[in-house]
């Protein structure tokens, strides 16, 4: 079976292997948006049909705008509609899968038949290759039309242009497009935020806790939140993250007894994710260290 996903990165062939998607860089397809998790999804073949897993995105994977349970193997049908997160009508996230029907066999000359594999774990990584057909090519019958010296076989220099040349371009054209858009994006990839952050803040006057809820996080790095600052209610705003792992950000403190500072953080991301720095309070003596885990 040959099946394929049609979306805004051209047609892209499925294969005996597994298909990831996300916005981490090393996904067979990436789509930098806010909307894809790192690791957002799988498409896989198991026996004769292909299936697709939701890898516990943080939006939600969707076919024909049924939401998948996390982690649980779904079959596909052709023509289904494939959404990566809530946002219904971005192209940028949908696909249609699509099931090229294969001809007939000749019965003088039969496929060999092979029993379909069998995965104990929707998500195991290594497939095997899915047998070879026998299937013989139907027999090319001459054209009475065709232009040559007559001979049963014999191609013209029309056949050459319309059978070889131009699918092969058509082929060339498609992987390069596929190679540019998909795979090589056009901006840096910057790290994707926790949806929750937990620390503390340390200054000359001591330790205090400091918490971020309800990350908000687009796909050029910039983010907002909520949390508290020494158990002061505030917000995070004019929040950064660039592709060198740097992070800025400014905290405010609702404004009411011994809240109501306007600090400003700058640090880096770790490799896990979380973060730590310096802060400060503009025109004030108050700073010292943060850490979010």
């Amino acid at each position: 079976m040959k099946a394929t996903l049609n979306g805004a990165f051209g047609r892209i062939d499925l294969g005996s292997g597994r298909l990831t998607i996300g916005r981490a860089p090393n996904n067979q397809i990436l789509l930098n948006d806010s909307q894809v998790s790192g690791y957002h999804a799988e498409i896989f073949p198991q026996g004769e049909r292909y299936f697709i897993i939701d890898l516990g995105s943080t939006n939600g994977t969707f076919v024909n705008n049924f939401q998948l349970a996390p982690h649980v193997s779904h079959p596909l049908n052709s023509n289904d509609s494939i959404r990566f997160g809530q946002y219904m009508g971005n192209p940028a996230t949908t696909f249609m899968y699509e099931v090229m029907v294969r001809a007939p066999a000749d019965r003088t000359n039969p496929t060999q038949s092979f029993p379909p594999t069998q995965f104990s774990d929707p998500q195991q990584r290594n497939w095997s290759q899915p047998p070879q057909s026998n299937q013989p090519y139907p027999q090319r019958k001459k054209d009475a039309n065709k232009q040559g010296d007559g001979k049963e076989g014999k191609w013209s220099w029309r056949d050459w242009v319309v059978k070889v040349i131009i699918p092969v371009l058509g082929i060339l054209a498609t992987a390069g497009f596929f190679t540019a858009k998909a795979v090589t994006p056009n901006t840096p990839s910057v790290p994707p935020l926790h949806q929750t952050y937990s620390g503390h803040l340390t200054s000359v006057s001591g330790t205090e806790p400091f918490f971020i809820t309800g990350v908000h996080e687009d796909s050029t790095g910039n983010f907002t939140a909520t949390g508290t600052d020494g158990g002061c209610p505030s917000t995070v705003d004019n929040g950064k993250v660039s592709a060198d792992n740097t992070v800025t950000f400014e905290v405010k403190e609702t404004i009411g007894g011994n809240c109501g500072l306007t600090g400003e953080f700058t640090g880096s991301i770790r490799s896990d994710g979380s973060m730590s720095g310096t802060w400060n309070v503009p025109n004030t003596q108050i700073q010292g260290a943060w850490d979010l885990s």
